[in-house]
């Protein structure tokens, strides 16, 4: 059931456009993305190996020409449950595609949800305002907690990430998560 809803919001924002691999991202491209390490220090977990468990995929939508990197972490810990995230940065063109791009994210992702009994997001704005836009929230199944969907516009860039397995519903904490993602977002496409 959680594989299948993290799933679908993973799909949620990219459906109609014909979407082709994209060509290796640039280190400073890299920064657009939660790395393993930052992450690590923001969560707090003890022996998390970025060798281990981390994808990196990169895309091009034929459609809107943007540049799309997703990175992708899963630690299976023993005897406790398991902590995951999905970090995207799109690379529009114009900052006016990013916008567009941010709604019809916030709404493709509240569509995915409705698909899987149980779930929700619960919307939680006050803990995420960077950007030129931003959404926060926390997602749940059956009223449970089990992460948190963000998602925030820095000039021509949408930004969206996904954890699991960690809930976090203090400003201070998603500033820290989301600095070097924003200082290095606001440094290049600003």
């Amino acid at each position: 059931m959680i594989r299948r809803l993290l799933l679908i919001l993973a799909v949620a924002g990219v459906l109609g456009a014909e979407i082709v691999p994209g060509r290796p991202p640039t280190a400073a491209e890299m920064r657009l993305v939660l790395s393993v390490p930052v992450f690590a220090r923001w969560s707090r977990i003890d022996g998390i190996d970025p060798s281990r468990g981390f994808t990196l995929v990169t895309t091009t939508s034929t459609e809107t020409q943007s540049f799309r990197i997703k990175a992708e972490y899963e630690l299976q810990r023993p005897g406790k449950s398991r902590v995951s995230f999905l970090s995207d940065a799109e690379i529009y063109t114009t900052t006016g595609q990013a916008e567009k791009a941010f709604e019809g994210a916030i709404r493709g992702f509240r569509k995915g949800l409705a698909r899987v009994e149980g779930a929700s997001l619960e919307e939680k704005q006050p803990i995420l305002t960077m950007g030129d836009q931003h959404f926060a929230g926390v997602l749940k199944q059956d009223g449970k907690p089990l992460g948190n969907l963000f998602a925030f516009t820095q000039g021509r860039v949408l930004h969206t990430l996904i954890v699991y397995g960690i809930v976090s519903t203090r400003h201070s904490q998603v500033r820290e998560l989301f600095a070097p993602i924003y200082d290095e977002s606001r440094r290049q496409f600003h």
